[in-house]
């Protein structure tokens, strides 16, 4: 007897439900766990290569993540350095903050007719509320520190037992599932080894080259710590389309109250704009488009429902899961037009990819594809 459309529309609601109240009350253990997934498939070919020159499989494993912890300790030091150093001019930022609050204390004296002792007794108020909320904020840090602690741990051992039962895992999922499906299971699980893998050391080139462009115009322009600034704008390109605009709020922010001309704020929006337009235009298109291929509205669709359901985990960690869903639907016929509709219209069968880039090598004779 054939189900019903209605009913089977009611089941699949109800799943759907059931699967996202899963991953928010268990987004203690999820989040370490999907994304220790991910860090086993990227440090996997790092293992099999301590396993080649015969070193014992645990070792290979436990080499293989003190690998990733030494680089994570040489860049969180170097960062820390550039933070310190920052944290020596403080006094001095501090007095052109002051000078800056006269200056608009002034104004809105003379301009809005507010007089000092209300402006006063306004931040007076305002200190006082943060004051009070110093206790809740110590008990929020301890406990904070205390989840990092666990997130650190269960993210760990899922990382080794990812790596080191591997083939354990994989006789598990062909038992699963029927013989039949052998072969799209491996392909399958080809095609997410090579979507993580891309996705990630993409992001990573992009990170680089963003850090690094925006590091450039900002030495250029005379703005103190550019490195640091640089760095920062890095990490946060991890976040698609509006990473690398977050990332400049600091550095013009710093500009506006450390230097002497209202030009140095303007050139920093003026650098994060320009390459903002590159990254769009030309790093990300280039850099991703043969690793994931994502259309952008599925992109930040995932972003909103990752944000919403683990934070800033869910930012980052929805993109890759999403172009895994992307591979699951498109081995299979009866899911293939979900699968499609996740992909990248510029690179669907018949359609030419109309990034700037393409256009431009195009109109400079170096694009040679018909």
């Amino acid at each position: 007897m054939r189900i019903p459309l209605y009913i089977r529309f009611v089941f699949f609601a109800l799943a759907i439900i059931i699967i996202f109240y899963a991953l928010v009350v268990a987004n203690f253990i999820l989040v370490p766990l999907a994304l220790g997934f991910l860090i086993a498939i990227l440090l996997l070919p790092v293992s099999r290569f301590f396993e080649n020159l015969g070193i014992a499989r645990i070792l290979a494993v436990i080499l293989s993540i003190l690998f990733v912890i030494i680089i994570l300790t040489v860049v969180s030091f170097a960062i820390g350095m550039l933070i310190r150093n920052l944290a020596q001019d403080i006094p001095q930022i501090g007095e052109k903050l002051l000078k800056v609050g006269k200056d608009l204390q002034s104004y809105f004296e003379e301009k809005l007719n507010v007089e000092p002792q209300l402006q006063f007794d306004y931040i007076r108020d305002s200190i006082g509320g943060i004051v009070e909320q110093g206790s809740d904020f110590f008990t929020d840090t301890l406990s904070a520190t205390a989840s990092i602690f666990t997130f650190g741990v269960i993210l760990l051992l899922s990382v080794f037992f990812f790596i080191y039962y591997r083939n354990f895992f994989l006789e598990f999922l062909y038992k699963v599932f029927p013989e039949s499906l052998h072969d799209k299971l491996s392909n399958l699980l080809l095609e997410t080894k090579k979507a993580v893998t891309g996705y990630i050391s993409g992001l990573l080139l992009m990170m680089l080259t963003v850090g690094t462009l925006n590091g450039l115009g900002l030495w250029i322009l005379g703005i103190d710590y550019a490195i640091l600034w640089g760095a920062l704008s890095g990490l946060l390109a991890v976040i698609p389309y509006i990473g690398v605009t977050i990332g400049g709020i600091l550095p013009m922010l710093y500009a506006l109250i450390a230097m002497d001309s209202f030009l140095y704020p303007l050139g920093v929006i003026g650098v994060f704009g320009f390459v903002q337009f590159l990254e769009g235009n030309f790093i990300t298109p280039n850099i991703m488009s043969n690793r994931v291929s994502l259309n952008p509205f599925a992109v930040i669709i995932a972003i909103f429902i990752g944000e919403s359901i683990w934070g800033i985990a869910g930012i980052i960690l929805f993109i890759p899961y999403l172009a895994i869903l992307k591979n699951v639907l498109d081995e299979f016929e009866s899911t293939k037009p979900f699968g499609f509709l996740l992909g990248n219209p510029s690179e669907t069968k018949g359609e030419k990819n109309n990034s700037l880039f393409k256009k431009l090598k195009k109109a400079t004779g170096f694009d040679k594809e018909e």
